[in-house]
């Protein structure tokens, strides 16, 4: 038996081995995106009492890479009239309006790893028809686009949307097969 390459062998899997452990990666990265009725991302439908001012969020849901940043764009519906937008106090940079063209990039300062909101959205609702306030793909990148907190490679990733906003009918959850995996994991 010659020993010299059974020990190059053993060095070389211990040389992988090491690799593969010291080097990041995530089996569920996904970062999820909804809008809801409420601060505790819990309501994803809202009827309307015509000309009220209601708020809305934009929750975010990092995936087990964090997130620092997010790209989307919102679209109402004609029977709504746009009062306000905040952006969360914490993020550190933004830049656009959430609701007009081409959208909005909200960043960071740290890592976050758990629920965050990114917009509020102070809206009237003029009346009582079924219509939907949507999440939409930021006109620049085509995508809902979030940046995780990995420091090498390409930090940019798709998000999964969970829910648009349903005024005057019940809520509808995304049916892709990304969404079911979310909806069962948000429900653990």
């Amino acid at each position: 038996m010659d020993h010299s390459r059974l020990n190059s062998a053993a060095f070389a899997a211990l040389a992988l081995s090491f690799i593969i452990i010291s080097t990041p990666f995530s089996i569920n990265a996904t970062t999820y995106i909804g809008l809801y009725a409420d601060d505790a991302h819990a309501e994803c439908s809202w009827y309307a009492v015509p000309y009220q001012l209601a708020t809305f969020y934009v929750w975010v849901q990092p995936g087990e890479d964090g997130m620092t940043c997010v790209d989307y764009e919102i679209t109402t519906p004609s029977n709504v009239i746009q009062a306000a937008t905040v952006v969360n106090p914490a993020a550190g940079y933004h830049i656009g309006d959430a609701i007009v063209p081409p959208g909005s990039t909200v960043c960071f300062a740290t890592c976050q790893t758990g629920w965050i909101w990114t917009h509020q959205l102070m809206c009237l609702v003029t009346d009582v028809n079924p219509s939907i306030i949507s999440l939409d793909p930021h006109d620049d990148h085509g995508i809902l686009r979030s940046t995780n907190c990995i420091d090498f490679g390409d930090p940019y990733e798709t998000m999964t949307k969970i829910n648009d906003l349903f005024l005057n009918q019940g809520c509808c959850l995304s049916n892709e097969e990304a969404s079911w995996g979310a909806i069962k994991s948000l429900l653990k």
